[in-house]
């Protein structure tokens, strides 16, 4: 009887182990000014740039990133700099994937789902681009010691269909707040 009660609870362990590993995934986390939470947005901004069928655009880009329990995505992009920038539409939100861990203290994530269309010559892309956010590190300190920008830097490319790539412009994009990654 003692040796069935043990393998009853080394089940109910190892299922319990199972369970739990599976309900936690990699997220974002951003500073809300007294703590890191899961929820909530930040805006990443700076210089990129654009070519299609031939035509370069510079423009300064501003994806706002919404998190929900540690999921992301783009709900939000903005595109100034000249009429080319400023008539580019879009289709949202754009997913981001889990980071996964890059170089030093710097993460990888994916943005998927991308829908933007050009004014003149029309021009719809879509697609997916890679990147890497900097200074994401797991264990960045609580509060975080340096005033901003924040996460030197979001940078990224990609080639579209529809004959379209997109990539920042050095140096890359920061954040209006800190960011970074958890892992399970």
């Amino acid at each position: 009887m003692l040796k069935l009660k043990y393998a009853a609870l080394a089940a109910m362990v190892a299922t319990g182990t199972f369970a739990t590993s599976s309900a936690f995934a990699a997220g974002l986390e951003i500073w809300n000014g007294s703590a890191w939470v899961r929820n909530g947005t930040a805006v990443i901004s700076g210089p990129t740039t654009a070519t299609y069928l031939g035509n370069t655009v510079p423009c300064t880009s501003a994806f706002t990133l919404t998190l929900t329990s540690g999921a992301a995505q783009v709900t939000n992009a903005t595109f100034t700099g000249s009429g080319a920038c400023t008539g580019i539409t879009k289709v949202l939100p754009w997913a981001v994937s889990a980071p996964t861990a890059g170089a030093g203290s710097s993460v990888n994530l994916t943005i998927s789902g991308i829908n933007i269309r050009f004014p003149a010559p029309p021009q719809t892309c879509t697609g997916s681009v890679t990147g890497e956010l900097d200074n994401a590190d797991p264990y960045s300190p609580n509060p975080p010691t340096a005033p901003g920008p924040y996460n030197l830097y979001f940078t990224f490319s990609g080639t579209l269909a529809g004959g379209c790539s997109v990539a920042n412009r050095a140096p890359g994009l920061t954040s209006n707040v800190p960011i970074r990654a958890y892992f399970p």
